[in-house]
């Protein structure tokens, strides 16, 4: 076990919940540990584009992060908004590099956590390696790529095999529940990946895999030891 203590996590999301479904564990231990997270929001999760609701939906981020991170006092926790559009982040990957890079260079970031490279949906693996480039030019000790519910699951030709495991608490599986309810309409019902029981059944079987009750898994891309 490792201490989060002096740690500046980045997760970069390619839309809103990503960060939660993906590190929402991850984010609470790093926090509770006296660390700092940030999260890097590329894509504003409307639909058809109503940029009207561009606020509501990042307010969803907001009050699932205040949920996830309750108990835990003082959180030093920050998010930023990209404004990327979903259906052509594969056009912009080098803005994305370029957002990025500044944010990790701008709070000093030590842990990177990104898409899985090989995801379904081509706004994660743009993420992916727009970080992956960007994580050439900082100084961070590990980069990560977490998996998401319904996107890295539905990917048939490579499977996700991680080597990194967080294990949870019960509490900490009940809170991503809980923080996932504040994006409206993103939830579905069991038995989809996305619902509340499909949370909580994959922490279940990645803490199987390492012999814990719950965990979040990871893919090491990168660390200095």
């Amino acid at each position: 076990m490792i201490s989060f203590e002096d740690e500046v996590l980045l997760v970069v999301a390619p839309h809103q919940d990503d960060e939660v479904l993906g590190c929402g564990g991850l984010m609470r231990r790093v926090l509770g540990e006296g660390g700092e997270v940030h999260v890097l929001s590329l894509c504003d999760k409307v639909v058809d584009h109503e940029r009207a609701r561009v606020e509501e939906y990042r307010a969803h981020l907001r009050g699932a992060l205040d949920v996830l991170f309750s108990g835990i006092a003082p959180a030093t926790f920050r998010s930023t908004f990209c404004g990327f559009e979903t259906e052509v982040l594969y056009t912009k990957w080098r803005d994305v590099m370029v957002q990025i890079s500044e944010q990790a260079d701008k709070v000093g970031a030590t842990v990177l956590a990104l898409p899985w490279r090989h995801d379904l949906h081509q706004d994660h693996r743009t993420a992916s390696m727009a970080g992956r480039f960007a994580g050439r030019a900082f100084s961070s000790r590990a980069v990560l790529e977490y998996e998401v519910a319904g996107s890295t699951d539905q990917q048939s030709d490579v499977a996700f095999c991680p080597n990194v495991y967080l294990p949870l608490e019960s509490y900490d599986v009940t809170l991503k529940q809980e923080a996932l309810r504040q994006f409206e309409g993103e939830l579905r019902p069991w038995p989809h990946p996305r619902s509340e029981e499909g949370v909580k059944v994959q922490a279940q079987f990645r803490g199987m895999q390492i012999g814990a009750l719950f965990a979040e898994a990871f893919c090491l891309y990168r660390t200095v030891l």
